[in-house]
């Protein structure tokens, strides 16, 4: 593998987070409990969403001051809710007032890429706009992106993530809606993850991986790879996959 790294300018982090119903859903504690026991108590998607975005920006603030963050609220269509911030208070403020609405039945996808195009600074050449998005809904594949808008999937300092929180796949549309945004990824790589039932431990160490700015990271297939120092050779070797690498690596077939 080969990276061409690029200098990691600031990012406009947008987390773009589900609020329908299916959000109260829980996902079940951490069998070690996490670091403090952070993870010993069972939580609902949402909170659990809140949790490890607050989780995120205390830890992205000591590596990347420079960035900020927005929120979009996602229920059948998406909506702005927070202007770009570095402040951790405001940023607080308006996560832990994330309130769940009414079951969905379809989501507009075109409205998200509206709501980004419209106030993230997709023409500053300095800035990277990186979206998060949460997912919770196992069985509502969203609606095709307007081919208007397909001009932003090809957009050099744009790329969007993917967390998808999902009941256990009995059907085929927990996968297809998967594959959606799969097959939604932009020029410059995404990364995908999804989470079941025991989803919490996971989701904190997806939401760790993610802190990698989008024009250093590589490819997802290689997040497990451990590069050798140039002394010793420049050589690679693999390291052990975890649950979670298993989870991801083709084909993509999702958890219980």
């Amino acid at each position: 593998m080969s990276i061409q790294l690029q200098r990691p300018i600031p990012r406009q982090i947008i987390f773009c987070i589900d609020v329908s119903d299916e959000m109260k859903e829980m996902l079940f504690p951490s069998i070690d409990g996490g670091i403090n026991q952070a993870l010993s108590q069972p939580r609902s998607r949402l909170d659990t969403t809140i949790y490890q975005i607050k989780r995120y920006i205390a830890m992205n603030r000591r590596i990347a001051p420079n960035d900020t963050y927005g929120i979009i609220g996602m229920t059948e269509k998406a909506y702005w809710m927070m202007g770009f911030t570095s402040e951790p208070i405001v940023i607080h403020k308006y996560v832990e007032s994330l309130s769940l609405g009414e079951r969905c039945s379809i989501f507009d996808t075109t409205s998200l890429y509206k709501v980004i195009h419209e106030k993230a600074a997709l023409k500053d050449e300095n800035l990277f706009v990186h979206a998060v998005i949460f997912y919770g809904r196992t069985n509502v594949v969203p609606q095709p992106l307007d081919k208007q808008l397909n001009w932003l999937r090809n957009h050099t300092n744009f790329t969007f993530d993917l967390l998808f929180l999902h009941d256990p796949p009995h059907d085929n549309d927990c996968q297809t809606v998967y594959d959606f945004w799969i097959d939604l990824e932009p020029s410059l790589s995404s990364w995908f993850f999804e989470f079941g039932k025991l989803g919490q431990s996971q989701l904190t160490k997806a939401m760790s991986q993610l802190l990698a700015h989008p024009l250093q990271r590589g490819d997802q297939e290689h997040i497990t790879d451990i590069i050798i120092a140039p002394e010793r050779g420049r050589q690679k070797q693999k390291g052990q996959h975890n649950n979670l690498s298993n989870q991801i690596s083709e084909p993509i077939y999702l958890s219980d």
